[in-house]
Formats: structure tokens, C-alpha cells, sequence
């Protein structure tokens, strides 16, 4: 089941996709078959298997993307690539392990960030930086 959905504000043809296992998809031509479609997800690609929340696309750069992720699962909620999917690293610094359920990015050098758990209130981080 597809979970997120994002276009690149600088290319519209470049669309990420993201599912509820975990896995991902990166296209640059969307088409009907599976044929343009990239798969850029999953623990092979250091992406955990959980539903993925959301997706943000750096509006300055298409092949700078964020992925929140959900679960209850130590580690990283938050993931980034900068190189179209091929690989992500998982952000932690100023974030707590909890599901992770929105980002959105203001612009190029501000991430917003919104962690929230089931039943728990959540937090929001402004000026998280980690697009340098």
C-alpha cells in the first residue's frame, strides 16, 4: 500500500514514492509499468521496514529527499539521501526515537520536523539543519 507520495518543486518528472513496508521507489519518467520505476527502499537501502509517513524533496536539489518513518523500532525516524534514493542515512542528532509522522521542508537549510507517538503529545523542531 502507498503511503507517501512526493514531486520534486524544482522537476516535476521526478516523483518519489514510499509504502508501508518500508520500500521505495524513485522515477524520473512516471509511467504505467514498473519498468520506470527505481527501487530505492527497504533495510538493503538503510530504510527500515515501517510504514513511511511522509517524503520531502529539497526544493533546491531533486536528488536531496527525506523520508519519515513510523514504528516503534529503535534508531532513526527520519532518513535522508542525497543521491536520489541509491542510499539514506538515518538523522538523529536533536531527534528522539519515536514515530515519525511529518517533515516538510521550508527551504533548502530548514527542515521542520513533527515526531509524534500514539497517545503522546508531540514536538516541533524548527531550524533542524541537517542540509549541509
Amino acid at each position: 500500500m502507498i503511503t507517501a507520495i512526493a514531486v520534486a518543486p524544482n522537476n516535476g518528472n521526478r516523483i518519489y514514492i514510499g509504502y508501508y513496508d518500508g520500500q521505495m521507489f524513485v522515477t524520473d519518467a512516471a509511467c504505467a509499468t514498473a519498468a520506470c520505476w527505481t527501487a530505492i527502499g527497504g533495510s538493503a537501502k538503510g530504510i527500515p521496514q515501517a510504514p513511511i509517513t511522509r517524503i520531502v524533496i529539497d526544493p533546491g536539489n531533486a536528488g536531496v529527499a527525506y523520508a519519515a518513518v513510523s514504528g516503534f523500532g529503535g534508531g532513526a525516524h527520519v532518513f535522508k539521501t542525497t543521491t536520489k534514493g541509491s542510499s539514506w542515512t538515518g538523522l538523529t542528532t536533536g531527534l528522539p526515537s519515536i514515530p515519525t509522522n511529518t517533515i516538510t521542508a521550508e527551504n533548502s537549510t530548514t527542515l521542520w520536523v513533527v515526531p509524534a507517538a500514539w497517545r503522546r503529545s508531540f514536538a516541533l523542531f524548527r531550524g533542524f539543519r541537517p542540509l549541509a
